[in-house]
């Protein structure tokens, strides 16, 4: 098998932090808690991203999509803004 099929384990670092965040609620933690997680599906359709688009991020600067296996990352961005 070639493609997405292997990608069953990108998950696990979103995955992790949120198991985490569900721990310290349980507990009842006495701070707050906030739990941000930066998702993105591989999507393929008309709609996905293909190289040379142009997007407009969270803080207003535009990226140009040079590898449109960057999803992750392209959030990723975004959720650390």
């Amino acid at each position: 098998k070639v493609g997405m099929c292997g990608m069953k384990h990108d998950m696990g670092g979103a995955g992790g932090l949120l198991g985490g965040f569900f721990a310290a609620v349980e507990l009842g933690v006495a701070k707050k808690v906030v739990c941000i997680l930066c998702l993105a599906e591989n999507a393929i359709g008309p709609d996905a991203f293909r190289n040379d688009d142009i997007l407009e991020m969270y803080s207003g600067k535009t990226v140009e999509v040079n590898n449109a296996d960057a999803e992750g990352r392209l959030v990723l961005g975004d959720g650390v803004a």
